[in-house]
């Protein structure tokens, strides 16, 4: 399949890595030429981070509990607790499902290994220790960003209604981005995530021959 060059170095690439067309074609750029360029990179970190994201981009997410599914968990909470607290209640329990399921979801992407090993050896070198329990939690993060309290929306919920108050949401400051985990070294780790990719993305572009 011929590469389209207003397509970005993440579609060129994860369309290269189903193809079942690997010519070399001299007056065009191909999928051959992707994977060859992405072969002769030389950040390994960042090219696993690029197929780790792209096998999270294509794979099925479970659904995050709706305003409505949370309030049924409600329902079904002891009389005894306050509205509130049967809310609260179903918000915890509705969320520690979708976490236990995205965590399902991510331990079986196959790229994941290595970049967990790469840079679980990698970054004490700045003094972050426990790296093997906290590097997970910053791929998880890196892989999606959305806040699990308001699921992204950016305000609070109203305990019993399908609509949202006009309230920030208290956990993410109303940005709809949930908290770095492990503050400054995570946010460190995270930024370098960020530049392998880049520097992975510029690799690929500066080997791809020009059409």
């Amino acid at each position: 399949m011929l590469m389209d060059e207003k397509r970005c170095v993440e579609e060129e690439y994860t369309s290269a890595g189903n193809t079942s067309d690997l010519r070399v074609q001299g007056d065009r750029r191909s999928d051959a030429d992707v994977l060859i360029a992405a072969g002769m990179n030389p950040s390994r970190v960042g090219m696993a981070l690029l197929r780790l994201h792209s096998e999270w981009d294509k794979a099925e997410k479970p659904r995050r509990p709706s305003p409505s599914a949370i309030a049924a968990v409600a329902a079904t909470m002891p009389r005894a607790l306050k509205e509130s607290e049967r809310v609260f209640a179903a918000r915890r329990q509705a969320q520690d499902w979708y976490m236990a399921e995205m965590a399902k979801l991510v331990n079986k992407l196959k790229s994941l290994p290595a970049v967990r090993s790469q840079l679980t050896s990698y970054v004490p070198k700045w003094g972050i220790v426990e790296a093997s329990v906290k590097v997970p939690a910053i791929i998880a993060y890196w892989l999606d960003q959305t806040c699990p309290h308001c699921h992204g929306l950016k305000y609070q919920a109203i305990p019993g209604a399908p609509t949202l108050s006009n309230r920030a949401c208290k956990a993410c400051g109303g940005t709809g981005v949930a908290p770095i985990p492990h503050g400054q070294e995570g946010r460190r780790v995270a930024n370098y995530m960020d530049d392998c990719v880049q520097k992975a993305r510029t690799a690929i572009r500066q080997r791809l021959r020009p059409v």
